[in-house]
């Protein structure tokens, strides 16, 4: 289960409904839905495959900004790749090496705990091939 979306109970007009969605892991997925009647029986829609195509190198901004207990770090490539995602701290000394493997073309999310820091300015750097960029993000107590 991904979300959830109320429905208008007995209509007899049509309806629309939307879902806004951020998937990460890959560039292919299935999604169906799940249809609950008021009597609680339900049943699934045909599974429908979303590819995601024209990827780019990117780096997001960390979420949320500042930090308190949880920094999400999201990302996409276009290609295999090997990623490396450090966080440094202001000094640059290294805090936590969070992503060094080999990656499928696609869009990611890391979940980075930050309970242990000070409150502070820290920087996280991506390498994957030939692209490198660096992002700040303040930890605030």
């Amino acid at each position: 289960k991904i979300g959830f979306v109320n429905g208008s109970i007995n209509s007899a007009s049509a309806k629309q409904y939307h879902f806004d969605d951020q998937p990460l892991g890959g560039k292919r997925f299935v999604y169906r839905l799940k249809q609950i009647d008021l009597d609680a029986h339900y049943k699934y829609s045909d599974t429908r495959l979303v590819v995601f195509k024209d990827l780019e190198f990117r780096l997001y901004p960390t979420y949320p900004n500042p930090v308190n207990d949880v920094a999400y770090i999201k990302y996409q490539i276009p290609e295999n790749n090997f990623v490396d995602i450090r966080v440094f701290d202001n000094a640059g000394k290294l805090v936590k090496q969070l992503v060094g493997e080999n990656k499928e073309a696609g869009i990611y999310q890391v979940n980075f705990a930050t309970a242990n820091l000070s409150a502070g300015l820290y920087f996280y750097k991506i390498q994957a091939g030939s692209y490198s960029e660096t992002q700040r993000f303040t930890i605030a107590r």
